[in-house]
């Protein structure tokens, strides 16, 4: 989906694009390198972006004055590809980055880094359940009645970690062959146009976000009693945003107390919208096991 959980901290912090610097402060001075992946912006025109960024990073600094917390030089990097990422993670040119989850287990780190913040699309939840639905007419509902049928994946959700539990549920349940024998469209934008296509018989399958499901039940009710839930994650998490060991607390401190604080207020709201994301929250590694079960299944059946 456009809201792309792994947006989130990657929008909140890709906005130091230039190097600020202040050195008068509370803080002994501390370097904060920090890098992402191009691609975690795609779904945001990149001028619209720029301009997102200047206007979080004026008010991320404003913040840190206000705690006295702000001898800081702040340096980012955006990288067009992995391979140029994971080369600068390597030589310690940076010391945070965000990253969609999959791409972080891949980048395998040796656990040189640690997840500390992601952000979410609803308030409901704190963590990502992706749902299989069908209409609640549809007699196809077990999974090894999937075999040749299309299942609609919206443009939004085909960029998420939806698209990984998906793959490898059905790889688990059919097997190579059949597996093989399903198309996934990705004719739709949005996850809410695919929720309807199934509400309104348009479509016999389709993946979206337990939170967006819920969000159409609460504006149209009857929509619970017209689709089924065929199959649903584990909570999973779209993307992180880590720190290297050894960085200094306090700093990893101010910037967590920051970001998920920001919802709190008007400015903050406004921010966060340009994002499409309702708040940031902390995690730990432990958020992240699902995933890293799920990446290293989707590893083994398709690359």
């Amino acid at each position: 989906m456009k809201r792309k959980i792994l947006i989130s901290i990657i929008t909140l912090f890709c906005c130091f694009h230039s190097t600020y610097t202040q050195t008068k402060g509370t803080m002994s001075k501390d370097n904060v390198r920090m890098g992402a992946l191009a691609n975690m912006v795609a779904s945001i025109d990149i001028k619209d972006a720029d301009a997102a960024f200047k206007i979080w990073t004026d008010s991320f600094i404003r913040r840190l004055k206000a705690k006295n917390v702000y001898d800081f030089v702040f340096e980012y990097k955006m990288y067009e590809d992995v391979v140029s990422l994971k080369n600068d993670i390597n030589n310690n040119t940076i010391n945070y980055f965000n990253v969609s989850t999959d791409v972080y287990f891949d980048l395998n780190t040796d656990n040189n880094f640690v997840p500390f913040l992601s952000g979410i699309n609803y308030n409901t939840e704190n963590f990502i359940h992706y749902i299989l639905i069908t209409s609640s007419s549809n007699k196809n509902t077990n999974l090894d009645q999937l075999v040749n049928k299309k299942i609609n994946i919206s443009k939004q959700v085909s960029k998420s970690f939806g698209i990984y539990w998906l793959k490898v549920l059905l790889r688990d349940s059919l097997g190579t062959k059949d597996f093989k024998s399903i198309i996934f469209s990705t004719i739709n934008q949005n996850e809410n146009e695919d929720l309807l296509a199934v509400y309104f018989n348009k479509a016999d399958y389709a993946l979206v976000s337990e939170g967006a499901f819920n969000l159409s039940c609460e504006l149209n009710p009857s929509i619970k009693n017209k689709i089924k839930i065929l199959a649903k994650s584990e909570p999973v998490v779209n993307g992180v945003f880590v720190y290297r060991k050894g960085m200094k607390k306090s700093t990893i401190n101010a910037i967590r107390d920051i970001a998920i604080n920001i919802h709190n207020d008007n400015e903050g709201r406004q921010i966060l919208n340009l994002f499409k994301i309702e708040r940031i929250i902390p995690i730990t590694s432990k958020d992240l096991e699902a995933c890293e079960k799920i990446v290293i299944k989707y590893n083994n059946y398709f690359k």
